[in-house]
């Protein structure tokens, strides 16, 4: 499984290029990259975050063992160290974690720029 809080993502690609080449983000748009410059040269050790994502009708959130996902349709909340492949749904009996994340996922989303419509 491709865990994605371990790899190095587009917008941590961009936080760090702003940060080598001495820039700053204007305040009124933040990036939600982080640096990992400093891990990537040794500085700093490797550390949790939480991940948002949406893609096409996914929205998705990652926090340490947990994923939530809404796939368009369903919503589910997957435990990653338990259930690695994400065939089981934790949403019923881990229902205060489902809230937390889905909450997350919407106060993340209403902070970033809104999805452009899809091409028809």
């Amino acid at each position: 499984m491709t865990r994605r809080s371990d790899k190095l993502n587009r917008r941590d690609f961009l936080a760090a290029t702003a940060a080598a080449a001495g820039a700053r983000p204007h305040p009124d748009y933040p990036l939600d990259g982080v640096d990992l410059l400093p891990v990537l040269g040794g500085s700093r050790t490797t550390f949790e975050r939480t991940l948002f994502w949406r893609h096409d009708v996914q929205r998705a959130v990652r926090s340490g063992r947990w994923k939530y996902l809404h796939d368009g349709t369903n919503e589910y909340l997957f435990d990653l160290v338990a259930d690695e492949r994400e065939q089981a749904d934790f949403r019923r009996s881990h229902a205060a974690e489902f809230e937390r994340l889905k909450t997350a996922y919407a106060a993340w989303d209403k902070g970033v720029l809104p999805r452009r419509p899809r091409a028809a």
